[in-house]
């Protein structure tokens, strides 16, 4: 236990803990929110989020790309998310590249990208899976996120990854 203020051994510099800035169930942003502390999102926000800490509630929305040392998933995000940290719940839906250094994915979470381990993400702002591993931008195209398999862009075909599927099961 340590006092108000203080870093737990371990755990990235971050400012003193304060409540976290809150969008509720029925607002929207329209733009990017940027602070050096904790945001909780039950609400939309249309823009890119960089934050410390960010929660995506069970009823809220992400359009843009999220940047922060610690992301929790439990809404929808359409965008990338650069996180130290991510946690994407059973309840969520990604469609976006996760870029990360420690990562869990509940069974039942729906996402619909790539995933990429790096050791140091970039979290000081909101940048594009592409301009953080060195390869061009993909080509978007109108519903072009639920591709099969297999039908990969120039770009994503030079990328070191591997394709895999994954199957969660039970611990019991």
């Amino acid at each position: 236990m340590g006092k108000r203020g203080t870093v737990a051994v371990g755990s990235p510099q971050r400012p003193n803990r304060e409540a976290p800035s809150i969008i509720a169930p029925a607002h929207t942003v329209a733009g990017n929110l940027d602070c050096d502390g904790d945001i909780h999102i039950d609400g939309t926000v249309d823009g890119d989020v960089r934050c410390f800490h960010l929660t995506v509630g069970a009823n809220g929305s992400v359009n843009g790309n999220i940047s922060a040392s610690f992301v929790q998933v439990f809404g929808a995000v359409d965008g990338s998310i650069h996180a130290k940290e991510a946690l994407i719940s059973k309840e969520s839906k990604v469609s976006g590249d996760v870029i990360h250094e420690k990562l869990v994915v509940e069974k039942g979470a729906v996402v619909f990208g790539f995933f990429r381990s790096v050791k140091d993400v970039d979290v000081s702002g909101t940048v594009d899976i592409r301009n953080q591993i060195g390869e061009p931008a993909r080509q978007q195209q109108s519903g072009s996120r639920g591709r099969k398999v297999g039908q990969d862009t120039a770009a994503e075909a030079a990328l070191p990854m591997t394709k895999t599927r994954l199957t969660a099961k039970p611990l019991h």
